[in-house]
């Protein structure tokens, strides 16, 4: 729905008001209809592990802020089953997790730094990632581009 940024009028009759707040009540619900494609989840990450899966550890919904840990030393180095556009927040719970800058293919973490280097995270690190060219694993995982990341200081 697309709302007139020039209506209403100053001059609109009181009687049209209520015509006025159904019309805003539609385009506001209309717009946040999509808040069951936020979640925030937690994973415990198994050790030894070198990849995860959308749809197994992690989920399908388009924003997921995942508080990540790691029952012992894991590197990941591919998140498999990814769609375009899906964004994954991992909050760091422990120092068990690192990521291995990979390349822009099969389900690869694309991390801003040379390709191969491992970045071990500490507890409350932040690492964003966006899928690009995934289409659920169907027949490509695309890759995971780093958005930015945050390395806690205390």
């Amino acid at each position: 729905m697309t709302l007139s940024v020039i209506e209403p009028t100053d001059q609109e009759l009181n009687a049209t008001w209520p015509s006025w707040i159904r019309t805003l009540a539609a385009a506001i619900n209309a717009a946040t209809s999509n808040v069951a494609e936020i979640t925030i989840s937690s994973v415990e990450i198994d050790a030894g592990d070198i990849s995860l899966d959308v749809g197994a550890e992690l989920t399908d919904i388009k924003y997921e802020v995942v508080l990540v840990s790691g029952a012992g030393a894991a590197n990941i180095q591919q998140i498999r089953q990814g769609t375009e556009g899906q964004i994954k927040v991992f909050v760091f719970q422990d120092t068990n997790i690192s990521f291995t800058a990979g390349a822009k293919t099969l389900g690869s973490v694309f991390l801003n730094q040379p390709l191969a280097s491992i970045t071990n995270f500490l507890i409350n690190d932040v690492l964003v990632l966006l899928n690009v060219n995934g289409d659920g694993g169907a027949s490509t995982d695309g890759y995971w581009q780093e958005l930015y990341r945050k390395l806690s200081i205390r």
